[in-house]
């Protein structure tokens, strides 16, 4: 019951914001070339400083576990290079093969992670979870930067690929929150306010907007395709890199990082990039609100039956 009233409080008020910014929509309180709009607020600015702001908090001398990470990003990286090789054999159409596999493998675990691992040991023990957090959101995010300036383009150069990485405005963020952090600067109190006022706008902007340019008619033709993101992000993903880490012997706290990791629903944030990047923004904005509602259900599942068998 526990896990399902935390599962119920991390996810509903994700549904509650999209079905405002939808509700709005069809109301006229707001157009969607005016959603539109603020999709490049979210991308070019909230986002990227949420990202930094996450770098720039993490304190490395608590609870740093290489091997840990190495093992996160490892399964990262082999993650997306199967998912490109598969998706890209069974959809030609380049824009939606971006699309599809960044749903498939970008979690929201900066959302989800912190909530879910603090509501299950309390938040004095999610410095491991914050550290990966650190690691794997900026990774995601560069990742993704390269997979959709890559499929968003008929044909991209090695030189127009990688100016389009640099550019990109969550790189910069990222970049920038290493740089910070590693230098041992100390911004000042009221700019670190500053920062921390907007990146708690980033995420209930960015859920209004998705819900502002939702379409459900479009949902019938991807129907198919949907059932296998919900699938791959949700089951078979968290299933294959939960069962490594158990048989390493990961538990508790180190083994519920992975799982979110793993196993949470679609990252927010890849629709506004997939908009912004030309790739195919219906699978994207569709991907985050079935993974989502779907997620109540499968993280429940895999909390339980890891904390049924005593892992958790």
């Amino acid at each position: 019951m526990d896990s399902f009233i935390v599962a119920i409080n991390v996810v509903l008020p994700i549904c509650l914001l999209i079905v405002v910014g939808y509700i709005s929509k069809q109301l006229k309180w707001v157009s969607v070339d005016a959603y539109k709009q603020m999709n490049k607020i979210v991308f070019k600015f909230l986002i990227p400083t949420v990202l930094m702001k996450n770098i720039i908090e993490t304190d490395m001398s608590i609870s740093f576990q290489p091997k840990l990470i190495i093992y996160a990003i490892g399964c990262i990286f082999a993650m997306c290079i199967l998912l490109c090789i598969v998706v890209s054999k069974l959809e030609h159409d380049r824009k939606r093969v971006g699309s599809i596999v960044q749903a498939m493998y970008r979690s929201n675990f900066a959302l989800f992670g912190l909530t879910l691992v603090g509501n299950m040991y309390g938040m004095d023990n999610v410095a491991v979870t914050s550290v990966l957090i650190a690691f794997c959101v900026p990774l995601f995010n560069v990742i993704s930067t390269i997979l959709l300036e890559y499929y968003g383009k008929e044909s991209v150069s090695v030189s127009k690929l990688f100016k389009g990485v640099l550019t990109n405005p969550m790189i910069i963020g990222t970049i920038i929150g290493f740089t910070i952090l590693l230098s041992g600067i100390q911004l000042p109190v009221f700019v670190m306010e500053t920062i921390g006022d907007i990146s708690q706008m980033a995420t209930p902007v960015a859920l209004l907007v998705l819900g502002g340019t939702f379409e459900f008619p479009s949902l019938g033709k991807n129907v198919k395709v949907l059932n296998w993101i919900a699938m791959v992000r949700l089951v078979l993903v968290p299933l294959a890199f939960v069962s490594i880490a158990i048989v390493m012997g990961y538990r508790n706290v180190e083994l519920m990082s992975l799982l979110v990791l793993f196993g949470s629903p679609t990252a927010v944030s890849s629709y506004a990039m997939a908009v912004e990047m030309k790739c195919d923004e219906q699978i994207a904005s569709q991907a985050v609100v079935v993974t989502t509602i779907f997620s109540i259900f499968s993280m429940i599942a895999w909390i339980f039956g890891l904390d049924f068998m005593g892992l958790l």
